[in-house]
């Protein structure tokens, strides 16, 4: 098909150069109509190629009806000649997210590190990418990267209870114990009737093994 198509472009190319063009019908090699056609009658027989009435003087073709002509074939060229897409940004970014997946759970956070930095980069206040990447931090202890980390992802979606009490669990680690629980205590007054955020905050005091406090979080739901 694309050979097909260069050569008629090739042809045209020549043609235009020569100004010797007569008809569009007989550059394609099409039969000429015959007015009896629009009649709705048969047309005469003829040996061969139809030809049109003998002695009818062909319609010029119109220069720019040969350009578009010409520039519709190259588009098409052009089309027929790409080469087989890459994958898509996001299958890439989803294999890559597997991959520092896989380096948590085989304990090498450095590595996935790496990985979920870029990614994050790419798609800041990204949810899933920020909690992969905070999980990696707390893992490696580096509590000033996550600090920073959970600053960025409020700025990004602000008043979200969760990241408030995320960063109350990062200075909590990092041995600020009192202003983390001043944190959760505020957080917890402001969404009082938020279920979430008690089951959340339940949850990080029995990861950090507070785990009289997470009981009474469970009773007051």
């Amino acid at each position: 098909m694309k050979f097909v198509i260069m050569k008629k472009f090739g042809f045209l190319i020549t043609f235009l150069e020569r100004k010797s063009v007569d008809t569009f019908t007989e550059f394609f090699n099409l039969p000429q109509p015959f007015p009896c056609q629009a009649r709705g009658l048969k047309p005469p027989l003829a040996k061969g190629r139809l030809r049109g009435i003998e002695g009818a003087k062909p319609q010029k073709f119109s220069k720019s009806l040969l350009f578009l002509t010409i520039l519709i074939l190259g588009l098409l060229a052009t089309g027929f000649s790409q080469t087989k897409p890459r994958p898509s940004q996001n299958v890439r970014e989803t294999q890559q997210f597997r991959v520092a997946q896989r380096y948590q759970r085989n304990n090498q956070h450095e590595n996935a590190i790496r990985i979920l930095e870029q990614l994050y980069k790419q798609h800041p206040g990204s949810p899933r990418y920020y909690q992969a990447l905070l999980i990696s931090y707390l893992k490696l202890s580096r509590f000033d990267a996550a600090k920073t980390l959970v600053r960025r992802q409020q700025v990004s979606q602000p008043g979200n209870p969760y990241y408030e009490m995320d960063y109350g669990n990062v200075i909590f680690k990092a041995g600020e114990v009192d202003e983390a629980r001043r944190i959760w205590r505020e957080t917890l007054k402001k969404y009082q009737n938020d279920v979430g955020v008690y089951t959340t905050l339940a949850n990080i005091y029995a990861e950090n093994r507070m785990y009289g406090d997470a009981a009474k979080m469970y009773r007051d739901l």
